[in-house]
């Protein structure tokens, strides 16, 4: 049995240390290599490859439709349709969220995007996009996106990498959202 007093180690620092010499021992290879590992060690987020199969068949939607769609913007990047009157009022940002389970902990992905709308009910002017994490960070993130139904609709595609709140492990995710005249957002 440990004495306490001629130690000079009290019980919450020796409960500490035994969960740190407990979770030294059960982590995984790959956890415990996550400092060092790039994206092909990042484990993936569940219904990532949902998004991509949603993206896709926006990609598909647009190029039947006849709208463009665009990769790797940035915020410079707008689409104003010729002929469209101003924007009806301030121009808004609009989010859209989604809980899953990340590290074994509940989160939330929120993407928000701030566009206008003309008065022929396109988006017109789009400003911006971006994407958070409620309980840890973003490390890297790229987002495409596709104009659809005459320009009634912005989906957006991102690809993000994020790390766990206890910033061990890296995740990769893709996450699909698509944004509304009406001001209005749906995160798939």
């Amino acid at each position: 049995m440990l004495d306490f007093e001629s130690t000079n180690v009290s019980r919450r620092e020796l409960i500490a240390i035994a969960a740190s010499a407990f979770a030294l021992a059960t982590i995984s290879p790959n956890v415990a290599r996550a400092e060092e590992a790039g994206a092909s060690d990042a484990l993936l987020i569940p219904g990532s490859e949902e998004a991509r199969c949603r993206w896709e068949g926006a990609v598909r939607r647009a190029a039947l439709q006849g709208e463009p769609v665009y990769y790797g913007l940035e915020d410079e990047a707008q689409r104003v349709f010729p002929g469209a009157s101003r924007a009806i009022g301030s121009q808004r940002t609009v989010s859209a969220s989604k809980n899953l389970m990340i590290a074994g902990l509940p989160n939330t992905i929120i993407i928000s995007a701030n566009y206008g709308v003309t008065s022929a009910g396109k988006i017109s002017p789009f400003n911006w996009t971006a994407i958070y994490i409620s309980a840890g960070r973003i490390i890297s993130s790229n987002y495409n996106r596709a104009i659809l139904d005459g320009g009634r609709t912005n989906a957006i595609y991102y690809h993000a990498e994020m790390r766990d709140v206890a910033d061990i492990s890296t995740y990769v995710g893709d996450f699909y959202c698509e944004f509304y005249a009406s001001f209005t957002g749906h995160f798939y």
